[in-house]
């Protein structure tokens, strides 16, 4: 009877720890690292953004055709998130598609838009205030931004 109570607290006292342990261990297995991303320029970038208005704020990311995008402000260029490739793909077919790189328009407002390709192959923006050039660069802006919003 002595040695059966001796085992039952040997097994409690052992219970009692894996108890503690097993939380512990969860909780790190479910930490996650931080993932920071550098911003590194790629051969082909798309920034776009706008400026102006009262305060003549200037609101501008860059998306590389790695994906991601960045926000450029004051004190440096800070990650905002990964887009598919699929995404990018899209991107680039609608920039593609209105021959981006043959269009002119630079007439900037009191609250401007402004999309700039820079490639291998070209290098090209387009400003404007409302209205906007065409609908189909407006609806480039509009895509570009939904993805950072997103």
């Amino acid at each position: 009877m002595f040695q059966e109570n001796q085992f039952l607290k040997k097994i409690e006292k052992n219970m009692k720890h894996i108890l503690l342990v097993i939380p512990i261990v969860l909780l790190f297995l479910s930490c996650r690292t931080h993932r920071e991303t550098i911003y590194q320029p790629t051969p082909v970038q798309v920034f776009f953004g706008n400026y102006g208005g009262f305060t003549n704020l200037r609101t501008e990311y860059v998306l590389n055709n790695d994906g991601n995008i960045f926000k450029i402000e004051k004190d440096g260029v800070n990650y905002i998130k990964t887009l598919k490739k699929k995404n990018v793909k899209e991107i680039t077919k609608m920039l593609d598609n209105n021959s981006f790189e043959k269009l002119e328009h630079n007439i900037p407002g009191n609250f401007s838009y402004f999309i700039k390709v820079i490639s291998p192959e070209y290098s090209n923006e387009v400003t404007w205030s409302e209205p906007a050039p065409n609908e189909s660069i407006k609806e480039i802006y509009k895509t570009l931004m939904k993805t950072v919003k997103q």
